[in-house]
């Protein structure tokens, strides 16, 4: 039992980490220091800057696209595309994301505000019908493992389009922590297993070749605001050599 929770607990922070470390990678704020490296080892940070498309290469490619598993190597791809609730900055304090607001009404129940105006990559407008659906998704999926940080909530009630009220089975102190590991989908999303991505992410699903390469596109609708690239393609490959070998041809 011990071990269990220890593997559980060990996951949530990996996850949390990559989480905040991941969805900051392709910010126009949050990439200042990196180009200050890159300006130094080419040319101007002003030329630098220039630059809209980012290639990324990882040494592993992901199982699955499926937002509910715990796979801290599918969070690296997917967590700019997807979006929790809550995400932690880097002293892992809760912040806001798609909620805005949020607070205790007693000691077992929470209500949340939602951000408005906010759509997902397929057009449709995020509402808490999507929190509602993702969180009982969550829940009640065969193949989901995040379930199992969704244990305390006994249920999720909408309150208006953009206010629901989450009540716990007991008063819950980590709800927020927990919430984080929860990405939110479309409403008539199906709930077979996710192929392709659809998020509120500032970088929506473009193509997935045969040879692991995953490009994303900016979302122009995007509610955060502008993002460092207009292209980013993550590509995934196991084999060492074939990593160098692709890196020094400019992939």
């Amino acid at each position: 039992m011990f071990s269990k929770i220890l593997r559980i607990s060990v996951s949530f922070v990996f996850l949390l980490a990559f989480g905040w470390v991941s969805g900051r990678l392709f910010f126009e704020d949050a990439t200042d220091h990196l180009m200050v490296s890159v300006a130094d080892l080419f040319s101007t940070e002003s030329e630098v800057k220039q630059i809209d498309e980012i290639s990324v290469m990882y040494p592993f490619v992901p199982a699955s696209f499926e937002p509910t598993l715990l796979d801290h190597l599918a969070w690296q791809w997917l967590i700019n595309t997807y979006e929790p609730l809550v995400k932690p900055d880097r002293d892992f304090e809760m912040r806001p994301s798609l909620a805005l607001s949020w607070g205790l009404l007693d000691p077992v129940t929470w209500e949340f505000k939602l951000r408005p105006d906010v759509v997902f990559h397929d057009g449709s407008k995020f509402s808490a019908e999507d929190v509602v659906y993702s969180l009982n998704r969550a829940n009640s999926s065969k193949i989901s493992q995040v379930s199992s940080f969704l244990s305390s909530i006994e249920k999720v009630e909408v309150i208006d389009d953009l206010t629901i009220q989450i009540k716990t089975k007991n008063p819950d102190p980590i709800l927020l922590q927990r919430l984080s590991m929860l990405l939110i989908l479309p409403s008539q999303n199906s709930d077979e297993l996710v192929g392709q991505p659809v998020g509120t992410g500032p970088y929506k699903f473009d193509s997935l070749s045969e040879k692991g390469v995953l490009k994303l596109t900016s979302f122009a609708d995007y509610w955060g605001g502008k993002t460092k690239f207009k292209k980013v393609s993550l590509i995934g490959e196991v084999n060492k050599s074939e990593r160098v070998n692709r890196f020094i041809a400019g992939e």
